[in-house]
């Protein structure tokens, strides 16, 4: 007896999927907005076992929402998928709702004034960096490619508004950063061209947040450039115990996870620039360029540095990269 009604409480589970699946395919074919279409026609799988696929196939990124109405009676719909990263090998970053990833097996914009090597699994970027310099730090720095739009367009230029976040685990680093409203010095993807932007540094050598232009490479030592210590009495003391991790971070506060969130409200080329920037959630920065930004909305990319004197190159994975459009 008890086989038969696990029998029937299974048939009767297929049957109202089934019915569930027909009533989305329905709705999901009258819905005007097209996101929400792809999000009911792809994301309804049936929550449990799309739970179990999504975590076998990849781990959760991001939950969004896709919510949209039937021009017939005016019912809104709401439908909550999670978001993955992009897939290993794709050279272009990807758009989903409101939120770009970048591709992490692609072709990137590069700079490098020394030996490096870049690879990555898909999740996590790890740059490994050494500047056999006798002197002085060069960076590794390159840009993500774009191409998430329609017929492989860049989406970024347009976002006037926006917010960058990066996770970084720095078990030996000079310096690391993220560049934002960035390009290269030329259209060509050529790999030892200099980029001009907005950079964001954490120096742990230095003990430094920093922020600035940069043209063809160099940073300009101009109004918009600010500089921070880890103790300065802005952060209230939020950074003090990084004072306290060996100088190369192994072992210490840098070689664990933490997070870079920069904030960008602009209209565009020429107007004035606000920018605000966290780490591990305790605002860095919060101030707007009155010049007028010198640099376009655009792509955006990470930094490296490495100096002689360093046993080992500097080591830094990057992790959970994306940029979510702001703009009402």
């Amino acid at each position: 007896m008890g086989s038969r009604s696990g029998m029937a409480i299974i048939v009767v589970i297929a049957l109202l999927l089934v019915i569930s699946l027909m009533m989305v395919g329905l709705m999901s074919q009258t819905v005007t907005n097209t996101k929400f279409f792809e999000a009911m026609a792809t994301s309804y799988i049936g929550l449990g076992e799309a739970q179990k696929d999504v975590v076998r196939q990849a781990p959760i990124t991001s939950l969004a929402i896709a919510t949209g109405k039937r021009p017939s009676d005016g019912t809104v719909a709401a439908v909550l998928y999670a978001t993955p990263p992009p897939a290993t090998g794709l050279s272009t970053g990807t758009l989903t709702g409101n939120v770009w990833r970048p591709g992490l097996c692609g072709t990137f914009y590069r700079n490098y004034n020394g030996n490096g090597t870049i690879s990555s699994d898909g999740a996590v970027l790890n740059d490994s960096y050494l500047n056999p310099a006798k002197k002085g730090i060069d960076e590794s720095a390159f840009l993500f490619n774009d191409n998430a739009g329609p017929n492989g367009q860049n989406v970024l230029p347009s976002w006037n508004n926006y917010a960058y976040h990066v996770e970084f685990n720095a078990d030996a680093a000079a310096a690391l950063g993220v560049y934002f409203n960035a390009g290269p010095t030329s259209g060509e993807q050529r790999t030892d061209q200099a980029i001009t932007g907005y950079l964001f540094r954490i120096s742990p050598q230095d003990q430094t947040f920093s922020i600035a232009e940069v043209h063809n490479g160099t940073s300009n030592p101009g109004i918009s450039l600010q500089s921070k210590g880890f103790q300065d009495a802005s952060l209230q003391n939020a950074f003090s115990s990084w004072t306290s991790s060996t100088q190369e971070g192994t072992g210490g506060l840098y070689d664990q996870w933490h997070s870079i969130d920069v904030q960008v409200q602009t209209q565009g080329e020429r107007s004035a620039v606000t920018i605000s920037v966290s780490v591990d959630g305790v605002q860095v920065f919060n101030y707007t360029d009155t010049k007028g930004s010198l640099f376009p909305p655009y792509f955006v990319g990470l930094s490296n540095w490495s100096g002689n004197g360093w046993g080992a190159p500097a080591a830094v994975n990057f992790r959970n990269i994306s940029v979510t459009n702001t703009s009402s």
